[in-house]
Parts: C-alpha cells; sequence; structure tokens
C-alpha cells in the first residue's frame, strides 16, 4: 500500500498499517469491555498510531490467549490460507493442493491448516545453497510441512515417480507468476483450480495451452481483502474463532519479529527482502 502497488489506497494524508491490535481503554456504552484486544473490522483503518478512537462496528475483539503478535497478524496471512483451502477446489480429506512460495507467512499457514484438515501439500520453494537449502527444509518439516520441493526438482521428469502414491492436485497456490505458474498449473490434475494471491517475481503467468485446453483448468484470483468486504460479520468471527483454536491447539505456529518503531527505515526494507520467513511487528 505504502508503494502504491496495492488493490486499494487510503486518500492522503493517511496512516499507515492494515493490520494490528489495539487495546481498549474507554470502551464507552459498546459492547467491549476496558482491557479487551480488538482489531479492525475492515481494512485501511491505519493501525501505525499509539491511539484511536472508533465506533463498535468497527472493531472485533480478538482472544487474549494467544500471542500478541499472532492477534495483531491474525486478519491477513492465516486467513487468506484459511479461505484458499476453504473456498477453491472443494477440497476433501485426501486431496492435494500445490503452492509456491511454500516457506512465505501464507505458505506456512496453508501447509499446518491442510494439515489438520486431512488434506495433502505438495510445496515447492526456490533452490538455496545446500547447508541453507537443508536447514530451511528442517524448519519447514519441523512445522508439519510436507512434500517439500525445489523449483528445479519440481520441473524434473523424476516428479512423477517420487509423488505418484498421490493424487494429482486439485488447487494450486500461485503467489510468484512466471515460470513458476506455469510449472505448479502443470501439475494439476483434471479441473484443477489454479488460485493466484500475489506476484513476487513481477512477471506475468504463462498459461501452459495444452493443460488450459485437456485439463479443463481455472484460473483466478484471490484478494483477501475483497472476501472481507463481501462477507458478513458472523462469518468473519467465525473463521477467526477457528484459527484462534488452532492456535492455541498448537496446531498453526506463525513467525513473527517484534521491532521498535525507532527502526522502521531498517524494518520497512528488511520486509521487501527476498527470502523472509517472518513478518515484522511494530509495537508502538
Amino acid at each position: 500500500m505504502i508503494q502504491g502497488n496495492y488493490g486499494s489506497s487510503a486518500p492522503l494524508p493517511a496512516v499507515a498499517g492494515n493490520e494490528g491490535v489495539g487495546i481498549v481503554e474507554n470502551p464507552g456504552t459498546s459492547q467491549f469491555q476496558k482491557g479487551d484486544w480488538v482489531i479492525p473490522a475492515k481494512p485501511g483503518f491505519g493501525t501505525w498510531r499509539t491511539d484511536f478512537s472508533a465506533a463498535p462496528s468497527e472493531l472485533i475483539k480478538i482472544s487474549k490467549d494467544i500471542p500478541v503478535e499472532y492477534a495483531a497478524g491474525i486478519s491477513s496471512n492465516p486467513c487468506t490460507a484459511y479461505r484458499l483451502l476453504s473456498d477453491f477446489g472443494n477440497l476433501e480429506k485426501g486431496d492435494v493442493v500445490i503452492q509456491n512460495a511454500a516457506n512465505s507467512s501464507v505458505g506456512q499457514c496453508v501447509a499446518q491448516i491442510a494439515k489438520e484438515r486431512g488434506i495433502h501439500v505438495i510445496n515447492v520453494i526456490r533452490s538455496r545453497e545446500g547447508d541453507e537449502l537443508n536447514a530451511l527444509k528442517e524448519k519447514m518439516k519441523a512445522y508439519g510441512a510436507e512434500n517439500i520441493v525445489t523449483e528445479e526438482e519440481l520441473a524434473h521428469p523424476s516428479f512423477l515417480d517420487n509423488f505418484s502414491s498421490l493424487p494429482k492436485p486439485k488447487l494450486a497456490i500461485n503467489s510468484v507468476g512466471g515460470s513458476s505458474a506455469t510449472s505448479i498449473a502443470k501439475r494439476l490434475g483434471q479441473n484443477g483450480r489454479m488460485v493466484t494471491i500475489g506476484g513476487m517475481s513481477r512477471k506475468p503467468i504463462l498459461v501452459p495451452t495444452g493443460a488450459l485446453i485437456f485439463k479443463n483448468l481455472t484460473f483466478e484470483g484471490f484478494w483477501m481483502t475483497r472476501w472481507i468486504l463481501n462477507s458478513c460479520p458472523e462469518e468473519r468471527k467465525a473463521m477467526l474463532d477457528d484459527i484462534v483454536g488452532l492456535v492455541k491447539n498448537n496446531k498453526l505456529k506463525l513467525w513473527y519479529e517484534t521491532v521498535s518503531l525507532d527502526s522502521y527505515q531498517e524494518s520497512i526494507k528488511a520486509s521487501m527482502e527476498a527470502k523472509k520467513d517472518r513478518k515484522l511487528v511494530f509495537k508502538f
């Protein structure tokens, strides 16, 4: 949003920040109580500030039984992963999903939520030097990710033999674009769907013509902001309650790093670097 590349923007002057959690200091006559944790009900609230006043309808109460960093970021990546696995592909236990950028924040959530639902995930990552690659794979395995392959391994003829025990993927989740998107689309089964949620490579999606025609593939996009704007409060609360339950039951682990606002320039720069595996959280 700060770069001007997001799907929506706030009229200037504006306060940055889509995600965050606040503490109710003065509930007035609302349903909230002093000390409650709340998150914005809609995107574009402007969370990078120390204090704010809001109407009760602009806020959602969130559980205090999870780490505060989790509460601050729960409305974005975990919710995106939840909706992808709930709304696309008619996924059932035993089905297969393939995703690129599998070590991203959304990818981490997809792997863990899918595992809890009995859905297999083929996790595609960019190749790295030997020790770095092995360390990343071990970290991903530690939070439950399985079937971890590099982009090169995905394109190799041996891929089909190595994963012959799994059904063809019903859903592909694309966060990269370019040749990476083409590679995961080629692995989809009949009537498969590819959902794009990002474009890290800044390259267009190249659709494999044969797969598109003979497999009857569907290509579409998903934007969590649009879902929020079109959903009802009860539906969003049910989703948040499910995600909080996963966290409390140690079924969903997230990676955040709390940083001081004094270092915001360095932090913003670090957040834009490639191969990052955690989100940064400002503490005001």
